[in-house]
């Protein structure tokens, strides 16, 4: 038996209409196409995210949970106050500075000096683009303080990012010589967490001018940062002054027309009669003796240590004329040059200039 073609126009011809069964079939498949799809997009999406929103952990760190800029500010604060330096910098932007005193250590011995307390966060303002500004006040040490914390939070995945939520520690003038916070190095300038904080030096020869502790927490605070200055300290004056004495009583012992600390008489003629070498006598007076006694000196250039101090120096020489006469002459010229000492060298000596 042979098989019959369907007629023209028949059940599932041109001209007839499709049953609303099949429509629903085919609605029905469309969206189950269009699930699969979002199912597909959305799922790599999740993928990157890791979690909550959060734009301040570094590195394979879990994101923190705050997901907005005042619970941001108030987290951050929280893990200061409470010593916690791994959860606190994880609020951070470190990419511009050091982080090497973003430390249990360091962040102990701060609040050693001072306490964090009385944290109170402000509502934030909206900025021109995605950023926002958090008004927090807290007190540091009974201090009260009040700084505002810069965020941006990205309107594509909620991402937060706190740019200025630490202070930076300049290490200005302390080339060669060496800062310390908190008992600990600065190598180049470095964040740290607002608090209190004490600063020395690394060279046992220099101290800090003025007040060594200071409460770090804003911009002010951190320019005051920048004001600090190396000094001599007892053990760097003393050493200052012995390297001195001992190199000026070499030269003063010398005959010689010079000596390493200038008072050099070369060329030095009176009356026709030129000065002997060998035969110069360098004697200091009692003023002299009294300003070396209490010589202090100064810091001048990095780890550099000089003075701009007279001594009084009377010279006395054997001079010579042409026909082999002799005479004694005494002159208040001295021509001392200015001792230098660079406590950064291995072996600190006096060089003068």
């Amino acid at each position: 038996m042979g098989v019959v073609p369907a007629p023209a126009g028949g059940e599932f011809g041109p001209n007839k209409k499709l049953p609303l069964g099949a429509i629903i079939g085919i609605i029905a498949g469309g969206v189950v196409v269009l699930l699969v799809l979002a199912a597909a997009i959305i799922v790599p999406l999740l993928g990157r995210g890791g979690g909550d929103a959060g734009g301040g952990a570094a590195g394979d760190e879990p994101a923190p949970a705050a997901s907005t800029p005042e619970e941001w500010v108030e987290a951050y604060l929280t893990a200061v106050s409470e010593g916690d330096a791994e959860e606190a910098a994880k609020y951070l932007d470190t990419s511009s500075y050091s982080d090497e005193l973003l430390t249990d250590e360091v962040l102990a011995a701060s609040l050693e000096l001072g306490a964090i307390e009385d944290i109170e966060v402000g509502e934030a303002e909206e900025g021109e683009y995605s950023d926002v500004t958090v008004t927090a006040t807290f007190t540091i040490g009974g201090t009260e303080v009040s700084r505002d914390f810069e965020i941006y939070q990205s309107e594509y995945d909620g991402e937060i990012t706190m740019l200025d939520g630490a202070a930076r520690v300049s290490t200005y003038s302390f080339d060669d010589i060496g800062l310390t916070v908190n008992g600990v190095e600065v190598p180049d300038d470095a964040l740290v967490f607002p608090g209190t904080y004490e600063f020395g030096t690394v060279l046992e020869e220099f101290a800090i001018e003025g007040e060594s502790t200071l409460i770090v927490a804003d911009d002010k605070s951190e320019e005051a940062v920048t004001m600090l200055r190396p000094v001599l300290s007892e053990a760097g004056v003393a050493s200052y002054r012995e390297l001195v004495t001992a190199s000026l009583r070499e030269c003063l012992a010398l005959k010689t027309l010079n000596t390493p600390c200038g008072m050099d008489v070369t060329g030095m003629e009176k009356d026709g009669y030129a000065v002997v070498d060998g035969a110069v006598s360098r004697v200091m007076s009692a003023e002299g003796e009294a300003a070396l006694t209490g010589l202090v000196g100064e810091v001048s250039d990095r780890a550099v240590v000089s003075t701009y101090e007279s001594f009084g120096i009377d010279l006395t020489v054997e001079a010579q004329n042409a026909a082999g006469q002799r005479g004694t002459y005494t002159t208040y010229y001295s021509g001392l040059l200015s001792p230098k000492v660079d406590f950064a060298a291995d072996d600190p000596k006096v060089v003068w200039e």
